[in-house]
């Protein structure tokens, strides 16, 4: 890839900043490819090329991330082994969200519909649906909102495994929406004020879903599975999973009083 032989992963690992500017170049790239090559869907055409673009990416980093931390052992070297790599997603997922949105600010009217339609009606009512979901009204809104947001981390984390793909729709799909989101604050503020809190933890909890993620299409296309460092990552990935079911079951709570309230 051209991208590659500017950015390279080598640089991402070393200086997360990199990150950054990988996540701003790539996501840019797609929003502006999607509608070229699928004018009728547009916005998933931008989260599609994203993801494929960025996906080598991320995995030749977990390789190097996974190298330099397979050696720590016990729960202070949990923090160690991740912290960094967590960071790495992080900047990415900032930059994509900085691409999205400068294009919704900058982009002309007529075609924010065309290149965010699915961004939009992710929130639209002043409610926040990740990745897709829908969810149902009545006495049950938070079971409702809860098992669909789970049903999408347990989908994506079986496209990890299978395809190593989950992990970057995550990041690509909420960065998004994020960037969109706060777009769309200052022309529909009081609506979408209440929607903050609910998407922070979603956010996050998703978040922590995409790392693990990351390191389980790692660890099942990458790493031998009788070794140590397999179940090592194997075992982390399923604390990150823990604490982003925690931060979206959080989620969900809040979100089913903002609906009900």
């Amino acid at each position: 890839m051209v991208i590659e032989n500017i950015i390279r992963p080598e640089w991402v690992e070393r200086n997360p900043l990199y990150g950054f500017i990988l996540g701003a170049c790539i996501s840019t790239i797609g929003i502006f490819l999607g509608p070229m090559i699928f004018p009728n869907d547009a916005s998933l055409a931008g989260v599609l090329l994203t993801t494929i673009a960025g996906l080598p990416f991320l995995h030749k980093i977990m390789r190097i991330e996974q190298q330099v931390g397979s050696y720590m052992e016990g729960t202070e070297s949990f923090i160690k082994r991740n912290a960094h790599l967590m960071l790495i997603y992080f900047m990415f997922f900032m930059g994509m969200t900085a691409s999205y949105l400068l294009w919704a600010v900058v982009l002309p009217g007529w075609m924010l519909g065309l290149v965010f339609a699915k961004q939009f009606a992710a929130f639209s009512g002043g409610s926040y649906t990740t990745a897709l979901g829908k969810f149902v009204m009545g006495t049950s809104v938070f079971t409702a909102i809860f098992m669909n947001n789970m049903r999408v981390l347990f989908t994506l984390m079986l496209l990890s495994v299978i395809y190593g793909a989950g992990s970057m729709i995550i990041l690509v799909w909420n960065a998004s929406v994020l960037g969109v989101f706060i777009t769309s604050l200052f022309s529909r503020a009081g609506l979408l004020v209440s929607s903050i809190p609910h998407i922070i933890l979603e956010f996050t909890g998703f978040f922590l879903a995409a790392v693990a993620g990351g390191l389980l299409s790692i660890a099942f296309l990458r790493v031998d599975w009788h070794s140590e460092q397999f179940w090592q990552t194997i075992t982390d990935s399923l604390y990150l999973i823990v604490f982003g079911i925690a931060f979206i079951f959080a989620g969900a709570f809040v979100e089913s009083m903002v609906i009900l309230g």
